[in-house]
């Protein structure tokens, strides 16, 4: 690590050291690009793929600024089509009112799936209706300002292979894990309030700290997250769920009031309690349930839901309630039918074994009614129902998913067999093809063609019939 003399000047010339390979391949094909072109030096990555560089993490987009006027579509068009990928009203996709340009430089088989987006450098925030392109253009330190996080306003000067910290406190803040506006945070927060979710979203995947300041301002515009769009609340919430410990997100979001407003029947079960012997409430066991459930979101979703019902009812109509109050909320959200539904049908059935002890293995027709009920979503229900008896404050009952498992590969391996042994023909083709009635002289020259499958698993249709032809002949005699 170099500093300059300037101090929002940082070389890093290990930055791209552990860098994928997408991004570095982008970088050096941008350098070499813009050299002696008038995009020389006014190119930068920007936000979220330099912060993950510096923390350590996979980057999941490309943002590029360019600092000059329609900057972001000149460039995007520009690069496009020097690499062969220009698409016309589709390779780039163009937001001319504000001088976005979306692509991917799909001629390059390393870079075909890598999203590029390319903005140029910005006063005010992209999003505000009325703004022509030239009118939203702004300088670096402009463009900084008007981002949403310290962390996030980073810009790697491809040219150059420098850091610029325009800020002045954003290396600080990624040293020190904390996550801090860029300006007076009740201003970037009113400009778009999401930016609520992903100060708790970054925290958590980061493992960062929110500023006081920022958190003061957070709860006291909370309620604004209801004006967002749907989309925007979802995304958000799905990559809050299916990060590592998506328990520390929920709690945040608690915190700030979002729970209560956006997931009102999840902030309920903060009045009911899992174990009036350990004082625990049903919202500390919901969130100890998340945590132990897959990454998956509609294993996640279906473990945020599953107690929602107990505000309502307790005992064995629990379930069922807690499945129609998920699905309801669910298509409220925006998630639609097919994932309330099979969020539903994952919190109905968790507790399919319920009678049965950790040491007891369920009977082998009650785990095949198991698979019949719940289909091709088993894994998932199996998963909520290890994560409820790892996280019960009643009874633990560690070993049970481990035993039914065992046997559902047991019920497979046999199924497996079952079809490897299908052989081409069967005792309706023979009845037909000697003018036999049901009987045992089917079944013996079933049996013959059998044995002569088991031999020989790619014997053909015609070559049974052969054999059952023979086997016809020796029962005559």
């Amino acid at each position: 690590m170099y500093l300059c003399t300037n101090k929002f000047c940082i070389m890093l010339d290990f930055i791209f050291k552990n860098a994928p390979e997408d991004v570095k391949k982008l970088v050096a094909l941008i350098k070499k690009d813009i050299e002696g072109t008038a995009f020389e030096g006014k190119v930068y990555l920007v936000g979220g793929v330099i912060r993950d560089l510096l923390t350590g993490h996979t980057p999941n987009d490309i943002n590029i600024v360019v600092e000059m006027i329609n900057g972001g579509i000149v460039f995007g068009e520009w690069l496009c089509k020097r690499h062969k990928s220009f698409i016309s009203t589709k390779n780039p996709i163009v937001e001319r009112h504000i001088g976005r340009s979306t692509f991917v430089l799909g001629r390059d088989e390393d870079l075909k799936h890598t999203l590029i987006t390319c903005e140029q450098t910005c006063k005010r925030h992209p999003d505000e209706d009325g703004l022509v392109a030239s009118q939203l253009f702004g300088t670096l330190t402009e463009d900084s300002n008007r981002r949403d996080f310290t962390i996030n306003a980073l810009y790697y000067d491809i040219s150059a292979d420098r850091i610029l910290d325009k800020t002045g406190t954003s290396i600080f803040d990624i040293s020190h894990k904390l996550i801090r506006s860029s300006r007076k945070p009740m201003y970037p927060l009113m400009e778009d309030p999401i930016r609520i979710m992903r100060a708790i979203r970054i925290a958590t995947d980061l493992d960062f700290n929110i500023d006081k300041d920022l958190w003061l301002a957070m709860v006291a515009k909370a309620y604004l997250v209801s004006t967002c769009d749907g989309y925007d609340i979802r995304y958000e919430l799905n990559k809050m769920l299916i990060s590592k410990k998506p328990s520390v997100a929920m709690q945040r979001m608690y915190g700030c009031g979002l729970i209560r407003m956006l997931l009102p029947d999840v902030f309920a079960l903060g009045n009911e309690y899992e174990s009036i012997v350990n004082k625990v409430s049903s919202l500390t066991h919901t969130l100890n349930v998340l945590d132990e459930t897959f990454p998956y979101i509609e294993n996640r979703l279906a473990a945020l839901f599953h107690d929602v019902g107990k505000a309502v009812a307790k005992g064995p109509k629990q379930d069922a309630i807690s499945a129609e109050g998920a699905m309801y909320d669910l298509i409220e959200l925006g998630y639609g039918d097919e994932m309330a539904m099979k969020v539903g049908l994952i919190i109905k059935n968790h507790r399919f074994f319920s009678a049965y002890g950790s040491d007891v293995t369920p009977p082998l027709k009650k785990i095949k009614r198991f698979l019949s009920t719940c289909g091709k979503n088993y894994p998932a229900v199996l998963d909520l129902m290890n994560a409820e008896n790892l996280s019960s404050e009643i009874e633990k009952k560690p070993t049970q998913v481990l035993k039914i498992l065992k046997v559902i590969e047991e019920i497979e391996s046999e199924k497996e067999l079952e079809e490897e042994l299908h052989m081409p023909i069967n005792g309706n083709d023979i009845m037909e093809a000697f003018g036999l009635k049901k009987g045992p002289q089917v079944g013996y020259i079933l049996s013959q063609c059998e044995k002569a499958f088991k031999k020989n698993k790619d014997i053909t249709k015609d070559e049974l019939m052969e054999v059952a032809k023979s086997a016809k002949k020796s029962l005559i005699k």
